[in-house]
């Protein structure tokens, strides 16, 4: 190897050196880069006061960026998630869940209103806390219409909840039917 050779070899292997000595330097003091597992769809890690735990999306009534990370709103607290806000959509079950802004995910079951300000708008959210997430200009009017389509996917019309009453009445032996059934019979 000639001199040139094994001089620029040294200068290359001590910038690495330095590279990795800077690296383990800025890293010092944090915490090992969290590798999450998810051993069910239904469910996301979280953490809240140094306890690691799981949230059900079915208790979640907003999800919000945070830089790299999430924070869960249950309706009464906010959780700590480790991963990021695209992450946790991909997880959410669509039709319950509607990304309103790019750092807010709502569930469309906790929507109380959908207010237009400005040119943009806010959702408010039904839960124990108050609390609102912004909605993007762009997607005020197609909130508006998912949060129907998912109403009226969840609850079915007045006509239908009336028929739905006396036919569970009637096989339940609580509803008038099974009663006056019951008093013919010896």
């Amino acid at each position: 190897m000639s001199l040139a050779t094994s001089s620029s070899l040294f200068y290359i292997l001590g910038l690495a050196a330095l590279f990795c000595g800077i690296a383990l330097w800025r890293s010092r003091g944090r915490a090992p880069a969290l590798v999450v597992s998810l051993p069910s769809p239904n469910l996301l890690p979280a953490e809240k006061n140094g306890a690691r735990l799981q949230i059900a999306t079915s208790d979640i009534f907003c999800v919000r960026a945070n830089g790299s990370h999430t924070s869960l709103f249950n309706g009464r607290s906010d959780f700590f998630c480790p991963l990021s806000i695209g992450e946790v959509d991909a997880l959410l079950p669509r039709p319950c869940f509607f990304r309103c802004h790019r750092s807010y995910i709502v569930n469309l079951a906790h929507v109380r209103s959908v207010k237009k300000v400005a040119e943009a708008g806010v959702v408010e959210l039904d839960s124990p806390l108050r609390r609102a997430a912004p909605i993007t200009r762009g997607r005020v009017a197609e909130l508006r219409e998912a949060l129907r389509a998912f109403r009226s996917s969840v609850l079915p019309p007045p006509g239908e909840i009336d028929a739905a009453l006396s036919v569970t009445a009637g096989v339940s032996g609580n509803g008038p039917a099974s009663s006056s059934a019951r008093m013919a019979a010896p």
